[in-house]
């Protein structure tokens, strides 16, 4: 609705049909615990008590972020996942990391649900370990800090610059050769 969101980022092992297989069940576990939207813990540990047994070897990072505007409330549990960037209004970046296993590998597995109170013009940064790996890589710089520089910036310049930055990989001698998705959310 217009005052709640929830977004879940994943990373799934493995490249080719296997990977995208597993990632399809990921999905179609992830809609079947939409009534857990408000609760990140409630969500991943039921996703992970789902699908742990039936991937054989395969694994999957996940972060899960519920935004509430009209509590004024983000919550966030992780598991395995790098860290959510939360940049306060006034700029300030802080790496938020969970404490919680990669899904699949244990069957129990309920990571910490950490709540953050916001406000207009916060922004809060999900990605995947492969923009963590180019950011490195090319900026030399960890992604909090890199964050840091888009401050006064409006949101279409952190999209510009990581499309630089993945176009940059991309034509480079010993380029990162892991996918790359992020998520960026504004506060209003």
């Amino acid at each position: 609705n217009s005052e709640e969101v929830g977004a879940f980022i994943a990373d799934v092992t493995g490249h080719g049909t296997p990977a995208a297989l597993f990632a399809s069940l990921v999905r179609y576990t992830f809609q079947t615990y939409k009534p857990y939207i408000a609760d990140p813990s409630g969500l991943c540990e039921g996703m992970n008590r789902s699908i742990y047994g039936r991937t054989g070897t395969y694994f999957l990072t996940a972060g899960y972020l519920f935004v509430s505007t009209r509590l004024r409330v983000a919550r966030y549990a992780s598991c395995g996942h790098p860290p959510l960037i939360y940049q306060r209004y006034d700029g300030t970046v802080q790496p938020i990391k969970g404490r919680g296993r990669a899904m699949a590998v244990v069957e129990s597995n309920r990571p910490e649900t950490i709540e953050i109170k916001i406000n207009s013009g916060d922004r809060l940064f999900l990605y995947t370990d492969g923009l963590e790996e180019v950011i490195e890589k090319i900026k030399h710089t960890s992604v909090a800090d890199w964050l840091s520089r888009f401050r006064l910036e409006p949101l279409q310049a952190i999209q510009d610059d990581i499309r630089s930055l993945i176009h940059a990989n991309r034509n480079s001698k010993n380029s990162i050769d892991d996918d790359i998705t992020w998520i960026l959310i504004e506060i209003e």
